[in-house]
């Protein structure tokens, strides 16, 4: 059974290296399979001949049964250090909160208060709270009716959030603690099936042997990332000519392979849309009329980025939850080789159609001015992420049809969109693992987009975020839980922004004012006066300002 002393020293990273052995292994047997094909003369004949072909034979079951192995072996350890980052993350979940709340957890998993704990939060000079402590669980404690009777309110209150919290940080140890038997469990009775010969079976050496023939479905990005490079350049480019409309939006595979199958998929959604249009009318006219224009602008950001630009993402609406409007992002710059990767996160009101062309131009400065910034040839890649339905503003016409659509005061969307970000930003870090190595990777969240992008932080796995930065915030989730360095997480005010006023009220449905949270550190934003009441909240990424070059070193690691 695996305690809890010995998951917190769990690490996905000491899988990476026999990952990266069998990935190079699976290379090096396609090329032998593809040579022992190649040695078949069909002219020949008689009894050398006969016994060539044995031999061919037999090289080719020994080749095939070797890259059964092999491409097992791949698919299980990638699974299992997907489950150690899983292991991971709940770890590291549950020590944030309770470093945080001064918990103590012990080497079996028992998350218990501390008197500690309850000094630090001003609670300790409740009558015979201590000796409850010692005996009990704060839980325990509010159970009592009898204390009810004499806590006061706020302290009540104090209390009642420490038991939510407690039983939070148990919870995410119990999750540790069971997937990790669980990986432990399906690694081993993998190893050993392979151990006993009982492998999958390669049918063909000439068509993806010891690999899936197709992309995978429902699979990690680490699963992705280590599938997509265990096949050779000849198999990958094959797999974009036939799964272009699986492979562009597939995270853990390089940038410039999502490129090339997104580029694809606009010029059959384009032709497929003028034909449509030929018999189309009414809604469905309009539809189609709105599938043109949201390409129009993502083609028209492509051409203003140049060489530099890369389509990462491209998903049509579905009218789906979650999917209502259409999501997109470019890169300006190359993320497969770049030595620093920055996303950037919108938030109310932005649509493809209405404000790619725009993102893809700050991202562009973003790039000029961080690349000055780090200096020595270092090389950035910007990413206009608009990867979620961002919430309309309540005064405007919404995509859900009417007007008041409330969504902006919630996190619903924030939540979705946070579950996106995160894989988006994992795909990225593990597509690299097996190119360029790690690059120094930031997000940065404006408005709403600090709300997504919060979450996304506190559900990317531990290591993959090295800054993080928030402006024109209404809210974010607290700093604490996310997973990002301490001390590199950072926020902007312009003054006179608005909407930086949202999380500082008593009643804060999208977060706490990341302002007021200690795990933020502030940076100089700016200080112009603007006639309009909304122009302060829009000219972060404005030229020459003291905002964006605050921004631009945080994309460069040079915000501390």
């Amino acid at each position: 059974m695996v305690t809890w002393s010995e998951v917190k020293r769990w690490n996905s990273g000491r899988l990476s290296a026999p990952l990266d052995v069998l990935i190079q292994r699976r290379r090096m047997l396609v090329e032998v399979g593809e040579d022992i094909m190649a040695t078949e003369v069909p002219d020949w004949s008689g009894t050398a001949a006969e016994a060539a072909e044995r031999k061919r034979q037999q090289l080719k079951e020994q080749c095939e049964l070797l890259l059964a192995q092999v491409g097992d072996l791949i698919h299980a350890t990638s699974a299992a250090e997907d489950g150690v980052g899983e292991v991971e993350l709940c770890v590291n979940e549950a020590c944030s909160m309770a470093d945080h709340y001064s918990f103590n957890i012990s080497d079996t998993g028992k998350v218990s208060d501390t008197l500690v704990g309850l000094m630090r939060a001003g609670l300790d000079t409740i009558e015979g709270i201590k000796d409850a402590v010692l005996s009990s669980s704060v839980g325990s404690i509010l159970s009592n009716r009898a204390w009810g009777e004499h806590l006061h309110p706020e302290d009540a209150a104090a209390l009642g959030l420490r038991m939510q919290v407690l039983q939070e940080t148990q919870s995410q140890v119990d999750a540790a603690l069971k997937k990790a038997e669980e990986v432990d469990r399906s690694y081993k009775e993998a190893l050993d099936n392979i151990a006993k010969g009982k492998v999958s079976e390669v049918k063909d050496l000439g068509d993806s042997p010891g690999a899936a023939g197709a992309p995978p479905v429902d699979a990690s990005t680490e699963e992705v990332a280590s599938w997509w490079n265990s096949l050779t350049e000849e198999e990958r480019q094959r797999m974009i000519r036939e799964y272009h409309r699986e492979l562009g939006n597939l995270d853990g595979i390089d940038g410039a392979s999502r490129d090339a199958a997104n580029r694809l998929n606009i010029a059959e959604d384009k032709e497929r849309i003028l034909e449509e249009m030929r018999t189309a009318k009414g809604e469905n006219l309009e539809a189609l009329q709105q599938r043109q224009k949201e390409i129009a602008a993502i083609e028209e950001a492509l051409e203003n980025a140049g060489e530099d630009g890369h389509l990462l993402l491209y998903e049509p609406a579905t009218g789906e939850a979650g999917n209502e409007i259409t999501h997109a992002a470019i890169a300006v710059g190359d993320i497969d080789t770049a030595d620093h990767v920055s996303t950037y996160v919108p938030g109310m009101t932005t649509t493809v159609e209405k404000d790619m062309v725009g993102a893809v131009s700050d991202m562009q400065r973003l790039k000029q001015h961080g690349e000055q910034i780090a200096g020595n040839g270092e090389q950035v890649a910007a990413v206009a992420w608009i990867g979620y339905d961002a919430p309309p503003a309540p005064w405007e016409e919404s995509y859900r049809g009417g007007r008041w659509d409330t969504a902006v005061a919630s996190p619903g969307s924030a939540a979705r969109g946070g579950e996106s970000l995160a894989s988006f930003q994992e795909g990225i870090f593990d597509s690299r693992r097996y190119g360029a190595g790690d690059a120094h990777m930031s997000v940065l969240g404006h408005s709403y987009g600090s709300t997504t992008s919060s979450y996304g932080m506190d559900q990317v796995r531990p290591g993959v975020i090295d800054d993080y930065a928030v402006y024109g915030s209404p809210g974010t989730l607290p700093g604490y839980d996310m997973n990002v360095p301490e001390g590199h997480m950072y926020v902007l005010k312009n003054m006179e922004d608005p909407v930086t006023l949202f999380g500082g009220g008593p009643i804060s449905p999208l977060g706490r004012d990341p302002g007021e949270d200690p795990a933020f550190k502030s940076l100089e934003a700016n200080k112009d006066f603007k006639l309009q009441p909304f122009e302060a909240h829009s000219t972060y990424f404005e030229e020459d300002s003291v905002a964006l070059d605050s921004l631009s070193r945080v994309a460069v690691g040079q915000a501390g």
